[in-house]
C-alpha cells in the first residue's frame, strides 16, 4: 500500500535542493555510465539489426508521418513564407527526437524498479540511479537521431544559422523534466501495478498535445483556439517550438517560453526525486 507518510518531512524538503539531487548522482556517476550502456544495449538486444535500429527507426518515422500529415493531408507548420515539405519533415523529426526524451520517461519509468527486484533488497544500492540511467539511454538514442537530423538540415534543409546555439540551453530542462517523470512514476509503479495502462493512453495525448505535427501558430484563429491556454502549459510543446525555431527557421528565441521550460524542468526535476526518496525505503515491503 502507498505510504506517503514515511521518512521525516525534513528529509523530504532537503532532497528538494539541486546540490542534493546533484551529489547522489555524481556520487555514484561510474555505477552509473555502467548501467547507461547496458540499458542501451538491452533495448537492442536480441534483433537482427541491433543498435541500428535507433539510426533507422526515426527515419522510418518520420518517412512515414512526412507522407501521412505533410503530402496527405497537406499539414505545414505555418510559422514563416515558403515553408517546404523537407522542411515539414524536418520538423517532424526534430521534433519527434525531442519528444523521445520525454515520452520514455512516461512509457517506461513505472517498470524502472520493479524490473529489477534483486537491487531492491540490496541496502547498499542506490536504487535513485536506475531512473537516471534509463534516460542516459534515451539520450543517446537523442544524440543518435540529432546527428541525423544536423546531416539533414546541412544537406537538404536550411543548414545551420547562430540560433543553433540555443539548443543545449534548450534541451536541458527538458531532460530536467524527465528524470523528474522517471523518478516519480517509477517510486509510484511500485505501488500502483495499474499505472502502466494509464501511461499507454498519457503517452498518445502527450504525443498529440506537444505541436509535434503542426504549430500553435496553426491552432490560432481556428475554431480551437481556445485549447492554446491549455498547451501552452505542456513544456514539451515549448521545448519542441523553440528547437524548431532555433534550427529550422532561424528566428530569435522567445525567453518567456525559455523560462517556463526551465521553471517546470527544475520543479519536476527536485519534486520526483524528493518523491522517490520518500517512498523508497517502502520498496522492499511491496515487491
Amino acid at each position: 500500500m502507498l505510504d506517503m507518510s514515511n521518512g521525516l518531512p525534513g528529509k523530504f524538503w532537503a532532497n528538494l535542493s539541486p546540490y542534493v539531487i546533484y551529489k547522489t548522482i555524481h556520487t555514484h556517476r561510474g555505477l552509473l555510465k555502467q548501467f547507461v550502456i547496458r540499458i542501451f544495449q538491452e533495448r537492442h538486444k536480441g534483433s537482427f539489426l541491433g543498435v541500428f535500429w535507433a539510426i533507422l527507426l526515426p527515419m522510418m518515422m518520420m518517412g512515414l508521418y512526412t507522407l501521412v500529415f505533410g503530402f496527405i493531408f497537406g499539414s505545414s507548420y505555418n510559422v514563416i513564407d515558403g515553408e517546404t515539405k523537407i522542411d515539414f519533415g524536418l520538423g517532424i523529426f526534430l521534433s519527434l527526437t525531442i519528444f523521445g526524451l520525454v515520452s520514455d520517461s512516461f512509457a517506461l519509468s513505472p517498470g524502472v524498479v520493479l524490473g529489477h527486484p534483486n537491487l531492491v533488497n540490496k541496502v547498499v544500492f542506490p536504487l535513485e540511479i536506475l531512473p537516471v540511467a534509463n534516460l542516459g539511454a534515451s539520450i543517446m538514442n537523442f544524440l543518435i537521431s540529432l546527428v541525423i537530423f544536423l546531416i539533414g538540415l546541412v544537406f537538404i534543409g536550411r543548414g545551420l544559422s547562430i540560433y543553433a546555439l540555443w539548443l543545449p540551453l534548450i534541451i536541458f530542462p527538458t531532460l530536467l523534466f524527465s528524470a523528474g517523470v522517471y523518478w516519480f512514476f517509477s517510486a509510484l509503479g511500485v505501488f500502483l501495478r495499474d499505472i502502466n495502462q494509464f501511461m499507454v493512453f498519457l503517452t498518445q495525448a502527450l504525443l498529440y498535445s506537444s505541436a509535434i505535427f503542426y504549430s500553435t501558430n496553426t491552432v490560432a484563429g481556428t475554431n480551437m483556439e481556445f485549447l492554446l491556454p491549455f498547451l501552452h502549459l505542456n513544456p514539451v510543446v515549448h521545448a519542441v517550438e523553440l528547437s524548431r525555431d532555433v534550427m529550422l527557421w532561424h528566428i530569435p528565441i522567445h525567453y518567456s517560453d525559455l523560462a517556463y521550460l526551465y521553471g517546470i524542468g527544475v520543479f519536476s526535476f527536485c519534486f520526483g526525486f524528493a518523491c522517490f526518496q520518500k517512498l523508497k525505503p517502502a520498496f522492499s515491503d511491496v515487491i
